[in-house]
């Protein structure tokens, strides 16, 4: 497993390497089997992760697909149909406002129930130019954000939902 990085300014330290970024560096590394720790924006940043890849015969924990009910989607088509539905119940003019919080609550609620979506959407969402509508977008990460923070500070379903 490759994990690229062609397009930051800062670069990401993966496992102590940088990559991407600077100059004379490489845009990619292997990841290496079991824990590895990545850093994305530099060395200052707070973006620290740990991806654990595992051998072919287990279940890999981190991959490019989300399971949503019994289909795989590839995690930017799930984003962008998220932020399409976002987009769609901000403009509605068929619902009103306790339509557009309970949809919202029901959006939420599905995030929260899938923790291991939940952070393939935030991995995904730390890129730039993820959807064309930018208010949205940042809307939808804030809350990729938020409910990832949440999650790691142990709160439970309910609270994160309400």
């Amino acid at each position: 497993m490759l994990l690229v990085d062609n397009n930051s300014k800062l670069g990401t330290i993966v496992n102590g390497t940088l990559i991407g970024g600077s100059e004379g560096s490489s845009d990619r590394i292997p990841l290496r089997h079991g824990k590895n720790e990545v850093v994305m924006g530099g060395a200052s940043s707070p973006f620290k992760f740990q991806i654990e890849v595992k051998k072919a015969d287990q279940e890999q924990i981190y991959h490019d697909n989300i399971r949503y009910g019994s289909h795989l989607i590839p995690v930017a088509a799930f984003y962008i149909r998220l932020c399409h539905h976002v987009s769609s119940m901000l403009d509605s003019e068929d619902l009103d406002s306790h339509e557009r919080v309970v949809s919202f609550i029901d959006l939420i609620t599905s995030l929260v129930e899938k923790p291991d979506n939940l952070d393939m959407l935030y991995f995904y969402s730390a890129h730039p130019q993820t959807f064309s509508d930018v208010i949205v977008a940042h809307s939808v990460n804030v809350a990729i954000y938020v409910l990832k923070m949440a999650h790691s500070l142990s709160y439970s379903k309910e609270s994160m939902v309400n």
